[in-house]
């Protein structure tokens, strides 16, 4: 049980026990309409308890006995409307953690990643540069043949003329 619910059940005992400790019905008073209050607007007439009929005071302390009864019953009441939320509230924070481990996972699982795809990233860069260099080292290679070719053939052709 929650820290609360032990809260809630000594404030309903202890309640209860100062209810237990004070004495039955001893002189309460009821208020009785006066016959004619609403023509004269007088207030209700008080009557003590104590001096009526000893059956009516029977009433009233069985009464005070269906209410601490009540009061009992409204206790364990909101005793079993807080097991209830309690048991809710465990399920929810179950489920809220499944779905936290689940993301956590997704968050490993993206972070993973995002270091394989730099390593990806940075190979790649490599991987361009060197064939940059070599296409480089193609076209400076073509530009000597083509050179050399083109001097060579010119030369060829100047002999041809002259000779």
């Amino acid at each position: 049980m929650s820290s609360l619910l032990h809260l809630l059940l000594r404030v309903f005992q202890h309640h209860l026990l100062s209810e237990q400790r004070q004495p039955v019905v001893q002189h309460h008073s009821l208020d009785l309409p006066h016959p004619y209050s609403p023509l004269l607007h007088l207030q209700p007439a008080r009557v003590l308890l104590s001096s009526l009929h000893p059956h009516l005071l029977l009433q009233q302390t069985s009464l005070v006995v269906a209410s601490t009864t009540g009061v009992q019953m409204c206790i364990f009441g909101v005793l079993n409307i807080i097991k209830e939320w309690n048991t809710e509230l465990e399920e929810r924070t179950g489920s809220f953690r499944k779905q936290a481990n689940a993301i956590a996972e997704w968050d490993k699982r993206i972070l993973h990643n995002s270091d394989v795809l730099l390593r990806l990233e940075v190979k790649s860069l490599r991987l361009v540069k060197d064939v940059v260099l070599s296409l480089h080292l193609i076209m400076y290679a073509k530009l000597y043949v083509v050179t050399a070719l083109s001097t060579n053939l010119y030369m060829h052709i100047t002999m041809m003329h002259i000779s």
